[in-house]
C-alpha cells in the first residue's frame, strides 16, 4: 500500500483540518512465515501520521483443517495509532527484523488458504465460524465496516475458499510468506527474511526498480486548489484536503461524483470553497465530512480532484449554507469562483434555450440584462449591425446573463436521453422558452453545453440542483396563431426536411442522388406529417412559402404534392394548390431541398407562370451549390382584381464547410457566421432579378419572404431594406422565429416592397416551434414515445411568419383614379375631385407656392392655380405631372 507522509508545512489551515480520525489505514505488509522459525511472523498498516486505530480489529480467517470461514486470529487494536512515519507494525515479542509498535500474539495460518482483514466495530469471537455451509460466502459478519482485506492463497479448487477480492499468491505450491503492497499491487516477498534483506516498518523494494510505497503529500484546503485564477496551481499534485460533501452524482449513468465544500471558506469572493470529485470507488453521503488524499487535475476547464488514494470520514450529517449567486456577472468568467460550491441563484430567471433539455437534460437559463429587466436575450445583430460597438456589448451582455441547468448526468459521452425527461416530467408539463424559473439550489460546475464535436464544443457554467426547480409558464401556448386584420394572409414557414423519401442512409434524394433527410422510417414519417399538416391548416393564409420541402418536384408523386393533399384532407375541403416549378424545371435547382409556393384558389388566382433565378448574370454561384433557387410567381386578388408577387428564398445556412475557411466566406467573428458575403450577395440578386418583374406582373407590389438565414440586423437584410423593401413583422413589433444558443432573433421574413406600405395590415410570428423543447418532435431515436403528441407544437424548429394585408392599387394607393406617379397628394381621400392631381385646394396652393416662390404681377393665388390647371389641359394629364406642370411654369416666368 501506497504510504502517505502529510506535509502540513505549505499552508495555514484552520484546527479542524488537522484532526483527522481514523478510517485512511491499509493493510500493507505481511508475513506469516520463514524457515525453520515463527518468530518473524508480522503485519504492517500505513495511513496518517498519528492516525487512531482504536476502534479497528485485526482478524484472520481460515480454509484449513480450522474450517473453512473460521476466525483463527483476533488481534484487537484498542489504544494504537500509527506512528509519525506513516507505518504501524504489529508482531510477536520474538521479532528479530526490526522494532514493533504494538507486540501481541499472532500465530499466523501458513499451511492453507487464509484472509487478513481490517474490521471495524468487531464484536466477534475466536473460533467463531462465519462460513456454516463453507460456500465462500460469509454468512455472519459481526463487524461494522471492512477497512481493507487480502487473501493469501495456496490454492483455488474444489472447496477452497477465500473471503477477500483482493488476492496474492500462490508462492510456486505454497502460500506466500510474505507478502507487501506496491504501486502496481500486492508482491510476493523473499521467503526468508534475511536472503531478502527484510525490514518490516519500511520501504519494500517493489518491482520495476522503484520503492514506489511512500509519497509526501500537502495538505492544502480546497480555497486554495481552486485558487483566483481558472488553473489551479497544483495542477497534477497529490494533496490531502477536507470538506463537507454537498452533492452526490456517483451512479453510472450520472456525473460519476461528488462534490464536497470547505463549510467555512477563506471569507474571499474570488475563490471557490467548492470541488468536484470525480470518483465512484469511495462511497459518500450528502453531509459527510470527509479527509481525502487525490491528484488536481483540469478536466477541459474544470478544476476537479480525481483518483483518490485516501478517504477518510470525519463525520456526518453536517450542512453547508448555499452561497447566493446573482446574475448577470459582472464580466463574462465570473462563475469561475463559484465552480464547485453549492449556489442559491437570488435574481430572476426564465428559460432561453430548451431545445437539449431531452437529449442531454440540459436547459439555458437567463437573469436580468444589465438594466435590470427580464427580457429574452436577443441575437446582437438582430438589433445592432454587425461589428458595432452596441452589437459587441450586447453579445457580452447576453453571454454575462446565461446559466445552464443542467440535470446531474453523464458528462463523457454526453447522451443522456433521460426517461423520463428531466424537469419536464411525464406527463411531460409546458416548459417554454421565455418560461420563469425559481428555487435554484444546486451546485455550479462548468463543462459542455452543446453537441458539437472538437473545436465546436461549448463549454460554460453549469447549475446541478439538488432540490426540484420550480417553473412558471409565463409564455403561454397559442393553438392557433394570433388573429391579424387584412383580406389576405401570406405566410412562410420552414418545415424541416419534409421528404417523402424515407431516409435510410442512402443516397438516393435530389438532382444529385444526395443523401436524404427527414424521417427515417414510415413511423416517424406519419408523425412528422400529421404535426405540420396540422400546423398549415390553422395557418390559414391565402399563400404561403414552404422552405425545406424535398426537392423532387411539383408533380403528383412529389414531396409537395403529398403534403398539400394532407392539408386539404385535414381541412376536408381542396382547399390549397401547388405552384408549379417553372416551365422546364421539373426539379428547383441542385440542392435536395427546395423552396415552393402554395396557395388558395378561392381567393388569389394565379399570374402567368413561376420563375426562377438560375445561373446566370443575377446569380452566378447557382450552378456551384453555393445558393438556392427561389421561386417567383404573382397572384391577382379574385375579390379586387389587384395583383403582387411572391418570390420564397431559402438562403445558405452559417454552418462553415472546411472548403470555405481562409476566404471571404468563412466567419469573420462578427456574429453573423459563415456565408455572410454569400448571402449578401444572393439578396442583391433578388433585388435586380426582381427588378426585371420575372413573373411577369405589371403590379410593383412584391413579397420576398423565407428562411434569409440572417438575423434583423446582418448584411443581408440590411442589403433588402436599403432597397426599399420592408421587414413587415419588426414594423408590427415581432423580433424572433428561431433560437440559437439560448438568444432569439429573426431567420424567416416577409419583406414587402415599398409599394405595398399602404397595404400592410398587420402582422404575427407563431411561436410554436422554438419556444417548445426538441423532445417534443416527431423524431423516434432520442424521443421517448410518450412525449409525442399529433398537434401542432415542434412541428419544426422555426415559427410561422404571417402579415395580413389590404391590397391597395400600388399605382393608385388612394383609389383616386390618379397614378401615384402623377399624383403628389397621394394621402388625399379618394372623394377629391379627379383631374387635381389627387390635390385638395389647399394641398395644391402648397405645392404652387413652392414650385413658383415669385410672384406674378397682378396674379393672385387663385391665377396661379388656374394656370397650373391650364398647363395641364395643354398638354394632358397622361403626358404632364403637376411637378413638370409647375416647372413649366416657372420656364414661361422666365422667358
Amino acid at each position: 500500500m501506497k504510504r502517505f507522509l502529510i506535509n502540513f508545512a505549505t499552508c495555514a489551515l484552520p484546527i479542524s483540518f488537522l484532526a483527522i480520525p481514523a478510517n485512511a489505514a491499509q493493510i500493507s505488509e505481511i508475513r506469516i512465515d520463514q524457515p525453520s522459525s515463527d518468530n518473524d511472523e508480522y503485519f504492517e498498516l500505513s495511513g496518517f501520521s498519528s492516525e487512531d486505530l482504536s476502534n479497528y480489529t485485526y482478524l484472520v480467517i481460515g480454509d484449513g483443517s480450522g474450517g473453512s470461514g473460521v476466525i483463527e486470529a483476533i488481534i484487537n487494536l484498542q489504544a494504537q495509532s500509527i506512528p509519525a512515519d506513516g507505518y504501524f507494525l504489529a508482531a510477536e515479542s520474538t521479532l528479530t527484523l526490526g522494532s514493533a509498535d504494538f507486540v501481541t500474539t499472532l500465530n499466523f495460518e501458513n499451511s492453507d488458504n487464509v484472509t487478513h482483514l481490517l474490521v471495524e466495530g468487531f464484536t466477534g469471537s475466536d473460533q467463531q465460524d462465519l462460513d456454516t455451509d463453507d460456500d465462500g460466502v460469509l454468512d455472519i459478519t459481526p463487524w461494522t465496516t471492512i477497512i481493507d482485506s487480502i487473501s493469501l492463497v495456496e490454492t483455488i479448487g474444489s472447496g477452497d475458499q477465500i473471503y477477500s477480492s483482493n488476492q496474492v499468491g500462490p508462492d510456486g505450491s505454497f502460500v506466500p510468506a510474505h507478502s507487501f503492497y506496491c504501486d502496481s499491487g500486492w508482491q510476493i516477498g523473499a521467503f526468508d527474511p534475511i536472503s531478502g534483506n527484510d525490514t518490516p516498518g519500511q520501504v519494500n523494494a517493489c518491482d520495476g526498480g522503484g520503492t514506489g510505497e511512500t509519497e509526501t503529500v500537502t495538505a492544502v484546503p480546497i480555497y486554495d486548489i481552486q485558487s483566483e485564477t481558472a488553473i489551479s496551481p497544483y495542477e497534477g499534485q497529490v494533496v490531502l484536503t477536507t470538506g463537507t460533501v454537498t452533492a452526490v452524482f456517483q451512479e453510472s449513468h450520472q456525473l460519476k461524483g461528488f462534490f464536497f465544500q470547505d463549510a467555512l471558506g477563506d471569507g474571499n469572493a474570488l475563490t471557490s470553497d467548492g470541488i468536484f470529485v470525480y470518483d465512484t470507488q469511495y462511497s459518500v453521503n450528502v453531509g459527510d465530512e470527509i479527509a481525502i488524499i487525490a491528484e488536481v487535475d483540469e478536466y477541459f476547464g474544470l478544476t476537479e480532484l480525481k483518483n483518490i488514494t485516501e478517504l477518510t470520514l470525519l463525520s456526518s450529517d453536517n450542512s453547508v449554507i448555499p452561497t447566493p449567486l446573482s446574475l448577470p456577472e459582472q464580466t463574462n468568467g465570473d462563475l469561475e469562483r463559484f465552480e464547485g460550491m453549492l449556489v442559491t441563484v437570488i435574481t430572476d430567471t426564465l428559460v432561453s434555450q430548451n431545445y437539449f433539455l431531452g437529449r442531454y437534460g440540459q436547459m439555458t437559463l437567463a437573469g436580468p440584462n444589465d438594466e435590470g429587466l427580464m427580457v429574452r436575450p436577443e441575437k446582437a445583430t438582430n438589433q445592432f449591425p454587425a461589428g458595432s460597438s452596441e452589437a459587441i456589448e450586447h453579445a457580452d451582455e447576453n453571454q454575462r446573463r446565461f446559466l445552464i441547468l443542467d440535470d446531474g448526468q453523464d458528462v463523457s459521452s454526453f447522451g443522456d436521453n433521460p426517461d423520463p425527461v428531466p424537469y419536464l416530467g411525464n406527463p411531460p408539463i409546458v416548459i417554454r422558452g421565455g418560461d420563469k424559473v425559481d428555487n435554484l439550489v444546486g451546485v455550479i460546475d462548468f463543462g459542455r453545453i452543446n453537441s458539437g464535436q472538437g473545436a465546436d464544443t461549448i463549454r460554460d457554467y453549469r447549475l446541478h440542483p439538488i432540490e426540484a426547480p420550480v417553473f412558471t409558464n409565463t409564455n403561454i401556448r397559442q393553438d392557433s396563431p394570433e388573429a391579424i386584420s387584412g383580406r389576405l394572409k401570406i405566410a412562410t414557414f420552414n418545415v424541416l426536411n419534409y421528404f417523402t423519401t424515407i431516409d435510410q442512409g442512402g443516397a438516393t434524394c435530389g438532382p444529385n442522388n444526395n443523401g436524404c433527410r427527414g424521417a427515417d422510417s414510415a413511423a416517424e414519417f406519419t408523425r412528422q406529417k400529421d404535426k405540420i399538416v396540422s400546423a398549415i391548416a390553422e395557418l390559414d393564409a391565402d399563400v404561403i412559402g414552404l422552405i425545406e420541402i424535398e426537392n423532387n418536384g411539383t408533380g403528383a408523386n412529389s414531396a409537395l404534392q403529398d403534403l398539400v393533399n394532407g392539408v386539404n384532407d385535414h381541412l376536408g375541403t381542396t382547399t390549397y394548390t401547388v405552384v408549379q416549378n417553372p416551365v422546364g424545371s421539373s426539379t428547383l435547382g441542385d440542392d435536395v431541398i427546395a423552396v415552393a409556393l402554395i396557395y388558395k384558389a378561392g381567393t388569389v388566382s394565379l399570374v402567368g407562370d413561376s420563375a426562377t433565378l438560375a445561373t446566370g448574370a443575377f446569380d452566378p454561384n447557382l450552378s456551384d451549390g453555393l445558393s438556392r433557387q427561389p421561386i417567383a410567381q404573382s397572384f391577382s386578388e379574385i375579390a379586387t382584381g389587384l395583383e403582387f408577387t411572391v418570390a420564397v428564398n431559402h438562403l445558405k445556412s452559417k454552418r462553415p464547410p472546411s472548403s470555405v475557411q481562409g476566404n471571404a466566406n468563412d466567419d469573420q467573428g462578427d456574429g453573423q457566421g459563415s456565408w455572410n458575403l454569400r448571402r449578401t450577395e444572393a439578396a442583391q440578386d433578388l433585388i435586380d432579378w426582381l427588378a426585371t418583374n420575372p413573373a411577369g406582373s405589371t403590379s410593383t407590389s412584391t413579397f420576398i419572404i423565407g428562411d434569409l438565414n440572417a438575423y434583423g440586423q446582418e448584411d443581408p437584410i440590411i442589403a433588402l431594406e436599403n432597397a426599399g423593401y420592408i421587414n413587415v413583422s419588426k414594423q408590427f413589433g415581432e423580433i424572433y422565429s428561431y433560437t440559437f444558443d439560448g438568444e432569439i432573433g429573426t431567420l424567416d421574413y416577409v419583406m414587402a416592397s415599398a409599394a405595398t406600405s399602404a397595404s400592410l395590415a398587420d402582422a404575427t410570428i407563431w411561436h410554436i416551434n422554438t419556444d417548445e423543447p426538441n423532445v417534443l418532435d416527431y423524431n423516434e431515436e432520442f424521443n421517448p414515445s410518450e412525449y409525442y403528441s399529433q398537434d401542432v407544437y415542434r412541428s419544426s424548429d422555426h415559427d410561422a411568419v404571417i402579415i395580413g394585408l389590404n391590397l391597395v392599387n400600388p399605382d393608385d394607393s388612394d383609389s383616386d383614379g390618379i397614378s401615384n406617379a402623377d399624383d403628389l397628394c397621394p394621402d388625399t381621400p379618394s372623394s377629391e375631385t379627379a383631374g387635381t392631381g389627387g390635390c385638395s385646394d389647399e394641398q395644391l396652393l402648397t405645392l404652387v407656392n413652392a414650385e413658383c416662390p415669385y410672384t406674378l404681377p397682378g396674379w393672385d393665388n387663385i391665377q396661379k392655380k388656374c394656370l397650373v390647371f391650364y398647363v395641364r389641359t395643354l398638354y394632358g394629364e397622361d403626358y404632364m405631372n403637376i411637378a413638370q406642370s409647375l416647372r413649366l411654369i416657372s420656364n414661361i416666368r422666365n422667358q
